[in-house]
């Protein structure tokens, strides 16, 4: 969870700010549960992961992991190369959880499987400018993966008609 009452800005403000964390404490039962349901992800069987993390989010809906959860849905069906409906499950970590750690990542891999899977340059495009937006750089606490989605949105962004181009010559 977190405070973006914390928030400083700098440049144009994306609407998914890094906020600050905030420490909460997460039970033991909550604890098994959400590694049960990774240990599925993490295995290959993602119907029963996607399953498992879903009841999670229903019985700790405010859990400090229910917007793990949620993102863990949409990589479940990113693997299994559903890539519409993991785009769907993305968003709702965007809307459920608008103030959590896992938007950042989120708005990454949207732009990611717009760009290389559904060749949707426009909405990659956007959600790689969200990133950038999203991350600034003069934060303290700036954690590692912040910085490579950055950089990484940024390299995307600068190179951006030669980008489309490779992935129009080798599509994945």
């Amino acid at each position: 969870y977190y405070d973006k009452s914390k928030l400083g800005s700098s440049g144009k403000k994306s609407r998914f700010s890094k906020p600050t964390i905030i420490e909460q404490e997460i039970s033991d039962e909550e604890q098994q549960i959400y590694k049960n349901a990774y240990d599925l992800w993490y295995n290959g069987y993602q119907i029963d992961a996607i399953k498992l993390f879903r009841e999670f989010i229903k019985k700790y809906p405010k859990s400090f992991l229910a917007d793990d959860s949620q993102r863990m849905i949409a990589l479940c069906h990113n693997n299994m190369e559903d890539y519409e409906q993991a785009i769907i499950e993305y968003n709702k970590v965007l809307t459920q959880y608008p103030n959590s750690n896992s938007v950042i990542t989120s708005l990454y891999d949207m732009a990611h499987l717009n760009f290389y899977y559904l060749n949707d340059f426009d909405k990659a495009k956007y959600y790689y400018q969200e990133c950038v937006k999203s991350i600034s750089m003069d934060e303290e606490n700036l954690i590692e993966e912040s910085i490579f989605v950055r950089e990484h949105s940024l390299d995307q962004l600068n190179d951006w008609e030669k980008n489309i181009q490779n992935v129009r010559t080798y599509p994945l």
